[in-house]
């Protein structure tokens, strides 16, 4: 299964560059999963846009370069308010310091879908053995 035209990402950036190429090679091994990224940057002093453009031609992306730093909050309704607008079905809202393996998106559509969940919840650690859906379904 493919969430490709159905599935957006959130990200934001804060001198992220150490972090950020990781996750954008790990956006690419995903992008028939992926319809669309933002990301949202609280005014950063590295290079974060040189990161992103690897994406070019390959994923399609928004970068939003706030002039101040608005905080993370803020910056994800940014970034899931321009989602909205792409009438996407799913927002995958993530921390950039982390990477996707390939297949685990089509996994939370696919869980969602059966749960008939809105919301998903993923554990911010490297332990892959379960996440919270919004009916309180944990899928193992």
């Amino acid at each position: 299964m493919s969430a490709s035209s159905n599935l957006g990402v959130v990200t934001v950036t804060y001198n992220s560059t150490r972090h950020l190429g990781g996750f954008v090679e790990s956006l690419l091994l995903n992008k028939e999963s992926i319809s669309f990224v933002v990301f949202v940057d609280n005014n950063s002093s590295d290079d974060i846009l040189s990161c992103i453009q690897k994406l070019d031609g390959h994923i399609t992306y928004s970068y939003i370069r706030n002039s101040k730093n608005v905080g993370y909050s803020a910056a994800v309704n940014q970034g899931i308010s321009l989602l909205r607008e792409k009438e996407l079905k799913y927002v995958l809202v993530t921390n950039n310091d982390l990477t996707i393996s390939v297949g685990d998106i089509d996994v939370l559509v696919r869980d969602m879908d059966t749960a008939h969940a809105d919301v998903i919840g993923i554990p911010t650690t490297n332990d892959k053995k379960s996440y919270v859906l919004s009916n309180s379904y944990d899928v193992k």
